[in-house]
């Protein structure tokens, strides 16, 4: 059943998902403007931002590069276990973060982020399931995910 799902989707995923995830570059070359148009940022909110816009930076070039390594996966099959495995992880993360952070000291400036939770999400649940996949396959076979 994971074997079909997988052969079915895989492609697919990796392009939309690999896209999205790239489409985070902006950070790292308008942080500012992507702060207001895409997450919502007051001026009250970038208070400050001169202190912490090496960070969002930082974050928009590593997240483009899980992005990128998506991406490469398409042609390049054997690179795909390892897209996987980070990009499930660093979403799992953002995903824990998020739903750990948001609730405490009313971060009204996180609900910007929904968009970014809800595609880490579905992200991390589909990595999941393609983990529960790799383990539990017919090693006797081609691998689905290398269709």
């Amino acid at each position: 059943m994971l074997e079909t799902f997988f052969s079915k989707t895989i492609k697919w995923y990796l392009i939309i998902t690999g896209f999205l995830t790239f489409t985070v570059l902006t950070v790292a070359f308008w942080p500012k403007q992507t702060l207001t148009g895409q997450y919502g940022y007051t001026d009250n909110m970038l208070q400050g931002f001169e202190y912490w816009q090496v960070i969002y930076q930082h974050w928009g070039i590593m997240v483009a590069g899980v992005g990128l390594q998506l991406l490469l996966s398409i042609k390049y099959k054997e690179l795909r276990l390892m897209a996987m495995a980070f990009s499930g992880f660093e979403k799992a993360c953002f995903v824990y973060f998020f739903i750990t952070h948001i609730w405490i000291d009313k971060q009204e400036w996180f609900w910007g982020w929904k968009m970014i939770f809800f595609h880490d999400s579905f992200v991390t649940l589909y990595s999941l399931l393609f983990v529960v996949y790799w383990l539990t396959r017919d090693k006797s076979k081609p691998s689905a995910h290398l269709a």
